[in-house]
């Protein structure tokens, strides 16, 4: 017959259990984090010469008022370089500003955006909203196309 666990050895596998766990699941937001990101990202190293030379010629980069910026969200530091959007980041609460960067610079989900913050779901995505209003009346103040920054999405 076998021995049955003591409640120290039952509470010991119980924590084993959870820890094992909590780590498997940061290592799928690890990876899930990871793939996010190398859809977004391509190397110039990658680009052949014609794509690098039509980029270049084309003076896009002309076009912008750069600032070197960044915010800090959580565990992600989000560089946001359009001075206009930057100025109208800045102006908006930081929760509805680490909403907003999270939905879209990081194309996280309500769901997943909750998950991050503690925040529920339904709070998310009304701060998302809110935020999204405040910043094409921003935008649309100073006489730009908000819906040319931040298109609509289904959540």
């Amino acid at each position: 017959m076998a021995d049955t666990p003591s409640y120290e050895q039952k509470t010991e596998m119980e924590y084993d259990a959870l820890i094992k766990t909590a780590l498997g699941n940061e290592k799928k937001n690890f990876f899930r984090d990871m793939e996010r990101q190398m859809k977004k990202q391509a190397l110039f190293s990658e680009l052949d010469d014609n794509q690098v030379e039509s980029f270049e010629d084309s003076g896009a980069l002309e076009a912008f008022d750069f600032v070197d910026a960044e915010f800090q969200v959580l565990r992600y530091s989000i560089a946001v370089r359009d001075a206009l959007i930057h100025d109208a980041l800045s102006q908006i609460d930081e929760m509805a500003r680490n909403v907003i960067l999270m939905a879209f610079w990081l194309e996280m989900s309500d769901r997943e955006i909750a998950d991050d913050t503690g925040i529920a779901r339904r709070t998310v995505n009304k701060i998302r909203n809110k935020a999204y209003a405040k910043l094409k009346e921003i935008l649309e103040g100073e006489g730009y196309d908000a819906n040319s920054f931040f298109p609509k999405r289904n959540p």
